[in-house]
């Protein structure tokens, strides 16, 4: 779908997480997409006080101005490997 999956409210995160989705991809999707995306909620919800905004980001679906954007605000990325993750190059410093 390309839609952005968000748990959380934008105005109150305070963690963003960002989930690399291949769902546009033809060979090598994450089967259970669906289940990881709880996982991290659940994580997250369980093991932190701090409020995370789960986002999943399918790169055909942005130019790159969005692209940059969606990474600088990422905090912390889930990714398989591929060369989706050279986009950490826009994220912050830690």
């Amino acid at each position: 779908s390309g839609a952005p999956i968000q748990y959380g409210n934008a105005d109150q995160c305070e963690v963003e997480v960002l989930v690399v989705s291949r769902e546009d991809a033809k060979s090598r999707q994450v089967d259970n997409h669906p289940a990881l995306l709880r996982t991290v909620r659940d994580a997250f919800h369980s093991f932190s006080e701090k409020v995370a905004c789960i986002r999943t980001f399918v790169g055909k679906v942005h130019d790159v101005a969005s692209t940059e954007y969606i990474w600088r605000r990422a905090d912390v990325v889930i990714a398989p490997h591929g060369a989706a993750l050279a986009f950490m190059l826009f994220m912050r410093p830690a």
